[in-house]
């Protein structure tokens, strides 16, 4: 009845030379209109809540959703406007009482419309259902769980898996590719990670619900295929489902329908990727820098620590030689993205530099800046451990479990160096510990040396062990070859044999067995005469 009351109030103030426009015209004003509310409702939006737009907005966007195509543009400004303050304090309970849930889950549910709006339908849906209990359950009860795992099985099966990078292989301004060099994110796929991370992670009944239709295999086929930029948000979703023990179960069991791998060997190729992409690669897969297992193995000094860690902001980049593969640094292009070379004609070099100053790409570029800062190492130690170190090692390659060692003392690793920079750190505003602390400290580090020791220990052993492995399938491979070999000359032999003349006692024998073979049968011994008449 209030909103009835509400609509009624906003048609009695409607000028009347408004409801006279015809409808070419009302279209081209309300377009108007809707491009002054997005200058100015971000800017003033306590006014804008206190003139009820959020809810004249909601039923602007509802009824251009039933009028068809002709009312495109301005479904996707109203998706604009209300994704513009939909996270405002109060503004959940008030939009999720207006059925907003279900709106927006017909909008990002048609198939017809276009991934940009569906895609910001998606982020509407995952700001309101973000820590709403009541928007999550409306959500899970019109299938809008169902419909998000059926997006992202939908894109798996458009995709390959993509191709592992080694060790100088990524160039610089690539990082975030996976298959060709020009591949972006897809904004609707991240959308739709985003929201089934706001409406089911956290919510048992949603995570219930979640696993019955699959959701745990379609989180992890995607995360064999999705591009670099998306494994992080793709592992932190896995490991915050991991805190419900319930789902371990299913992501042990997983195994890829494309490559057959499991889910431990899967993250266990991401680590290995995630050390490549840092430029802190093990040699063999052995650590060599024992104060910082973490940091690059090559040219170290093991006698003393190494550098600390950066200046304390996150990044986790391994050494002073690793290209700036983010955009913005010397090592690569300004913006992250593929390099114009000065002998491009000027025409594509004014397009290319008319692409980067487009929202779309300055968007990429800034997350692409932002995960530079991160290590996906800390996400898939997370994940792993849910699992079980001791599982996981079961069956497993020996390359890959010398990456499994890495996962399971990362967080002891990244302890010691912590350690490391606070004594750098004293050290550099000349600062002497007592000596409690200063026995802490050299305890600390020590501990850390002693496991890298214990850890290099092990990979050796592995390392040493793959070697095995590698030449036993090489000699089972050349055994392949020479039984082919053997196979092919026994049948060469055989297709000779059958070509060589017979000789007249053969012919003979062969006659008499016939003869013998004829009498035997109940063909009556006239027509046996008669048909050797025949054949002479």
């Amino acid at each position: 009845a209030g909103m009835g009351m509400q609509e009624d109030v906003v048609l009695a103030h409607t000028p009347m030379i408004i409801t006279r426009l015809p409808r070419t015209q009302l279209r081209v004003l309300q377009q108007q209109a809707m491009a002054v509310l997005l200058n100015l409702a971000p800017r003033a939006p306590d006014k804008f809540q206190d003139l009820s737009g959020h809810i004249i907005t909601l039923r602007f966007l509802d009824a251009c959703s039933k009028s068809g195509g002709e009312a495109r543009a301005l479904v996707q400004g109203s998706l604009m406007l209300l994704l513009s303050f939909v996270g405002l304090p109060g503004l959940q309970d008030e939009l999720g009482q207006l059925d907003a849930v279900r709106i927006m889950l017909g909008r990002f549910t048609d198939l017809n419309s276009s991934d940009a709006l569906r895609a910001d339908a998606a982020c509407i849906l995952s700001r309101l259902c973000q820590n709403h209990v009541q928007n999550q359950a409306t959500l899970r009860q019109s299938g809008g769980i169902v419909a998000l795992v059926d997006q992202m099985e939908m894109y798996c099966r458009s995709r390959q898996p993509a191709k592992r990078t080694k060790k100088g292989e990524l160039a610089p301004g690539s990082f975030g590719m996976s298959g060709g060099a020009t591949e972006k994110l897809s904004p609707l796929m991240v959308g739709v990670v985003d929201c089934l991370w706001n409406a089911a992670v956290g919510n048992s009944r949603s995570e219930a619900r979640l696993l019955t239709v699959g959701g745990m295999d379609a989180l992890l086929n995607m995360l064999e295929v999705c591009p670099v930029l998306m494994r992080h948000q793709l592992a932190g979703i896995i490991a915050d489902l991991c805190e419900n023990r319930r789902i371990v179960p299913y992501v042990r069991a997983w195994r890829s329908d494309r490559t057959m791998v499991t889910a431990v060997e899967l993250f266990c190729h991401h680590f290995e990727d995630e050390e490549v992409r840092l430029n802190v690669s093990r040699p063999d897969g052995v650590i060599l820098n024992l104060w910082s297992p973490l940091r690059s193995h090559e040219g170290v000094s093991l006698s003393q620590p190494t550098a600390p860690l950066g200046d304390g902001s996150g990044s986790v980049g391994g050494g002073t030689s690793r290209p700036n593969t983010a955009g913005g640094g010397e090592g690569g292009s300004k913006d992250g993205g593929t390099t114009v070379t000065s002998g491009a004609p000027i025409a594509f070099q004014r397009l290319s530099s008319a692409l980067q100053q487009s929202p779309a790409h300055k968007a990429e570029r800034q997350l692409r800046r932002a995960i530079e800062t991160q290590d996906l190492r800390a996400k898939i130690t997370a994940v792993l451990e849910c699992v079980g170190f001791e599982f996981a090692a079961e069956n497993l390659p020996a390359n890959e479990r010398s990456a499994l060692l890495m996962a399971q003392y990362y967080v002891a690793f990244r302890a010691g160096e912590n350690w490391a920079q606070v004594r750098s750190q004293l050290r550099n505003e000349n600062v002497k510990p007592i000596a409690a602390d200063a026995i802490l400290l050299e305890n600390k580090l020590e501990e850390v040396f002693n496991t890298s020791r214990h850890v290099k220990c092990q990979q050796m052993h592995l390392s040493e062990e793959s070697v095995e492995d590698e030449s036993r399938k090489e000699a089972a491979f050349f055994d392949t070859i020479l039984l082919q070999r053997d196979q092919e000359i026994r049948q060469e032999q055989i297709k000779r044999s059958a070509l060589v003349p017979k000789s007249l006692q053969k012919r003979k024998a062969e006659k008499e067995a016939k003869k013998k073979m004829l009498a035997k049968s109940l063909v009556p011994q006239s027509s046996t005469s008669d048909l050797e008449g025949v054949a002479s």
